[in-house]
């Protein structure tokens, strides 16, 4: 029973991976099954928050900053563009930076 709670066990993945693909749904009413999930979840969910949702958050606060002075130091031109062989108009927009 230890080696299963220890994650760098080979046992450990082998276990936990035979568990997830099962389809009997009575194996986590066992309470020995139970106890483990019990015990390994505050682990699992710190080591989710830490690298997926931190690294995910500064992420964002960049592409927010980034996003902010980048279109806080370009504006976008509308300029009227006919097309010489169909002769449609169009608008399009060029990037005018803000002295």
């Amino acid at each position: 029973m230890p080696k299963v709670i220890d994650f760098n066990a080979k046992i450990h993945t082998s276990f936990f991976r035979e568990l997830s693909e099962s389809g009997d749904y009575e194996l986590f009413s066992n309470q020995a099954i139970r106890k483990i999930i019990d015990y390994l979840h505050p682990i699992v969910i710190r080591y989710t928050v830490l690298v997926l949702f931190v690294p995910y958050f500064f992420y964002v606060l960049a592409y927010i900053i980034y996003t902010s002075w980048l279109y806080g130091a370009v504006r976008l031109v509308p300029e009227y563009v006919i097309d010489d062989i169909t002769g449609e108009a169009s608008i399009v927009y060029s990037a005018d930076e803000i002295p």
